[in-house]
């Protein structure tokens, strides 16, 4: 394409990778003991966690497609990436029952429960970024740029554990099929402010399945015997 003069540069790139993540917590391959004081002005250790000879670094596996190309003497340039990645070997907190003395959580006198790679996760999406040089000159220089991305996380598996995989905070929860952290909270179903209002929805009922009356009193909204 040297005698397309509109183009300087135009580039086609295909990427893969395998990549890992060693942030594992320290020493998770082994039982430890923690220091605690006791009730005879002393000191005692007891186990703390429960430990995992065979906990190994997460796995990430990345695919990349992308575009690069200048135009217009180098006045017009843009940049497409879409990729997509999944990470397997996830390390949670594989929650045991109760009566194993374990837990995901903080509990005084409760192991924690060992690490083990259970999860995966996926994330795909796209980058654009296109870029101007509108003027250019001694005095005065006018250079735009745009870039719009999407990126669509999903848990794809959490394991025997699921939900309690030490991944709940707050008003916040990570299940599979949804993405981390998914926001949630209670449905809206309107104002409850007279009688009328609540004629319109599931109304108690007595033992034979009759409803109950409704009536404002002082003020107030109540149900009948």
């Amino acid at each position: 394409m040297e005698n397309v003069k509109a183009i300087n540069e135009l580039k086609l790139r295909i990427g893969y990778g395998v990549t890992n993540n060693q942030g594992i917590p320290s020493n998770t391959y082994v039982t430890q003991l923690t220091t605690v004081a006791n009730g005879l002005s002393g000191t005692a250790q007891f186990q703390s966690n429960l430990g995992n000879p065979n906990v190994t670094w997460e796995k990430t596996n990345n695919a990349n497609l992308g575009l690069d190309g200048t135009f217009f003497n180098w006045r017009l340039n843009f940049s497409v990436d879409f990729y997509y990645r999944r990470t397997n070997g996830l390390l949670l907190k594989e929650p045991f029952p109760a009566y194993s003395g374990t837990t995901t959580n903080y509990s005084p006198g409760a192991m924690q429960s060992p690490y083990v790679n259970v999860g995966s996760i996926s994330n795909k999406g796209f980058d654009i970024r296109v870029g101007t040089i509108n003027i250019t000159n001694k005095n005065f220089t006018w250079k735009t740029d745009f870039t719009i991305s999407r990126n669509i996380n999903k848990v794809l598996s959490l394991g025997s554990g699921g939900k309690d995989a030490s991944l709940v905070s707050g008003n916040s929860k990570t299940v599979v099929g949804q993405p981390i952290g998914e926001f949630y909270g209670y449905i809206y179903d309107g104002i409850f402010a007279t009688a009328a209002d609540f004629k319109a929805h599931a109304l108690p009922a007595d033992q034979s399945g009759t409803p109950r009356p409704i009536a404002n009193a002082g003020g107030g909204i109540w149900y009948g015997d």
